[in-house]
């Protein structure tokens, strides 16, 4: 047996998955990674170096900064998907000269299994990762000249300019290109671009100190959403806010811990339903997997080439393009679907499928996109297949191009404007923008640094422009065939994976029903206002006071309850009540009438939440009773979480 063992996955969502289904079997496993508190993540690595702990399931959080001698075996959990990753991680374990490092990928498919071998035969080689410099970033250019203002008050913009281009990565930086920036950092009020005899001539503004010392790092600031669960009530995990600024659509289905919901409400709080529906399900750790760089997936289509695989007629590579196609059904619409095998690696086919995407969206509307490593996967409806496949054939030559008519129109691009307008100081670090003000604020910065350096990222960092191209030029045969490839099955069925299955309706409403029976509720008799308790849904005394005898008993939120046996006192004294005290007045009498007419139905109904006076009038007269009754206030529930946002407005 090993003593210590590290065992890595390459996102939150999976070490979550993987931790819960260890400690099912009866393993002292622990978890870190970088949603987790400090404190937790300190616990679990000292109680990983005291021996206390067996097994720590991590994520990248400790692939760097932690020296822990007792680990002698690392467990990598589906395939690392880079060759520095792998190293990395296996070399957390054996910790000292006389030891050897040791470890194991788990693999959990033939792309995984294929995947490990290309970065095993790659590391053998010697090659990793070439590190590439961030060249002309904008934002940090401007933030370093009003570093330097902030030193020399005024200098020629020409001796800034020197001195910047000094640095490697703006070696390239142009004379016009650093003029624009100056004249776009003037109209923001960081600094003055006056020509003189001599040339032109920088002087800092007022507005440059705020700005420098109000962004001293270039790291966005992470926020989190709290996901909730309608039904229970109960907190279930969290969302980071990139996840949800590109995916969080009311009625967008999302995979989270192993299992669907639909998104019912976005606010402070993202509000989710169990579901059993996958169309268009979106796994929650979209976005955070480690790219595959085109070098693995090249080496990838080498070993390809030397399998003989059932029912794979062609084996893809870079040279040969297989383009499978056919039509599917979604209710009473027919799709088109398209899966073009392209071993091109994670940012080079995002690229290519974006460009073809919007190609198609111009003739067709609206086109799903989906890409992996090995594969861009395509739905629209309208037209045929050949639309698609002339459509790629097109793009040769013309990806930078099409991108930069596609991206704006992108929620990737208006989250990553919204970022670089913090770091440029146009958005406050605080702010909260709705989408609609966010793209009209892009519209207002259109070519400007801002917009250029939002796509300087984009093609930095998620996209393989040049990649792209290289691939399209080499390419020599595209085979199309009707159908899928087991090569096209597997990879339709890694696009919308799940871990557990959906929890069956029964479950559900059991668990809506023990939620409910919990629930706190306050009673209030509206007649004396003497008598007034704090009780749990299945727990309801007589409704009758048992002071006065009446039955005008309330039931109001057990939090307000204070306040409404005020206000029912001061009512009863008949002290005047202004506009705000009558409607409330009139809202906590409206609940002791219903409980006059239906007793303990009624209370149950208004613990229900945001279901009030008239929503229970409504379920009521229903006459509804037992379960039946709790699926219809379970209903009303959804239509409140559903329609909220426009009940405040």
């Amino acid at each position: 047996g090993r003593d210590s063992v590290l065992i890595f996955t390459n996102t939150r969502e999976w070490a979550e998955i993987l931790a819960s289904r260890l400690r099912l079997l009866g393993l002292e496993i622990d978890i870190h990674h970088s949603s987790l508190s400090k404190e937790a993540r300190i616990t679990a690595e000292n109680r990983l170096k005291t021996g206390k702990l067996k097994g720590l399931v991590c994520t990248s959080s400790l692939e760097l900064g932690i020296d822990i001698g007792r680990i002698d075996f690392i467990l990598q959990y589906g395939s690392p998907r880079q060759v520095g990753k792998l190293i990395q991680r296996i070399g957390r374990s054996g910790h000292s000269l006389d030891r050897i490092s040791q470890g194991c990928i788990l693999v959990t498919d033939l792309d995984d299994e294929l995947e490990s071998r290309a970065i095993l035969n790659l590391a053998e080689r010697g090659w990793l990762e070439p590190v590439k410099p961030y060249p002309k970033a904008f934002d940090v250019l401007c933030h370093q000249l009003c570093g330097i203002l902030l030193e020399h008050y005024k200098l020629p913009a020409r001796d800034a300019f020197e001195l910047i281009r000094k640095a490697k990565p703006f070696e390239s930086l142009g004379w016009q290109e650093f003029l624009d920036l100056c004249g776009f950092m003037q109209k923001l009020g960081y600094l003055w671009l006056n020509p003189e005899e001599d040339g032109f001539w920088l002087k800092r503004r007022k507005g440059a100190f705020d700005y420098y010392y109000s962004n001293l790092s270039t790291i966005p600031d992470v926020r989190n959403f709290r996901v909730i669960d309608l039904v229970t009530q109960q907190p279930i995990g969290t969302l980071d806010a990139e996840f949800v600024a590109l995916h969080g659509n009311p009625d967008q289905v999302i995979i989270f811990k192993g299992r669907p919901w639909r998104i019912v409400e976005i606010g402070e709080k993202v509000l989710v339903e169990p579901t059993e529906d996958l169309t268009g399900a979106i796994p929650a750790w979209e976005g955070e997997l480690i790219p595959v760089p085109k070098e693995v997936a090249e080496e990838v289509a080498r070993i390809r080439k030397g399998l003989k695989l059932k029912g794979q007629l062609i084996m893809p590579d870079n040279r040969t393009i297989l383009f499978e196609w056919g039509k599917e059904s979604q209710g009473l619409r027919s799709l088109n679907f398209a899966v073009i095998h392209l071993c091109g690696g994670s940012q080079v086919n995002e690229a290519i499928g974006q460009a073809l995407a919007f190609k198609l969206s111009q003739k067709f509307g609206s086109v799903a996109v989906k890409t992996d490593p090995y594969r861009i996967i395509l739905r629209w409806q309208g037209g045929s297949w050949r639309d698609c496949y002339h459509g790629f054939r097109q793009l040769k030559g013309r990806i930078r191009q099409t991108l930069e008519l596609a991206l704006p129109f992108t929620q990737l691009f208006a989250w990553r404007f919204y970022q670089v307008g913090q770091r440029f100081g146009i958005i406050s670090r605080k702010a909260d923008l709705s989408r609609g003000l966010l793209r009209k604020l892009m519209e207002t910065y259109r070519d400007t640094p801002v917009w250029q350096e939002t796509l300087n990222e984009l093609f930095q960092e998620k996209l393989d422009v040049e990649g792209a191209e290289e691939i399209l030029k080499g390419i020599k045969r595209i085979e199309v065939r009707e159908g899928l490839s087991p090569l096209g099955k597997l990879g339709l069925k890694r696009a919308w994976e799940l871990v557990g299955l959906a929890r069956p309706e029964p479950e559900i409403f059991k668990a809506f029903k023990e939620r409910i029976l919990e629930t706190k509720i306050g009673l209030l008799c509206c007649h004396c206002a003497g008598w007034k308790r704090i009780v749990e849904v299945r727990d309801l005394p007589e409704l009758k006071c048992p002071l006065c005898g009446s039955k005008l008993i309330a039931a109001v939120p057990w939090r307000k309850l204070d306040e409404a046996g005020e206000l029912v006192r001061k009512a009863n004294q008949r002290k005047r009540l202004n506009k705000q005290e009558e409607r409330r007045l009139d809202r906590i009498l409206s609940t002791a009438y219903l409980v006059i007419s239906h007793g303990k139905q009624a209370v149950l109904c208004l613990a229900g939440r945001g279901i009030g006076p008239q929503t229970a009038s409504r379920i009521l007269a229903k006459q509804l009773k037992g379960d039946d009754l709790l699926k219809e206030i379970l209903k009303a529930e959804k239509e409140f979480a559903r329609t909220r946002l426009y009940w405040k407005s």
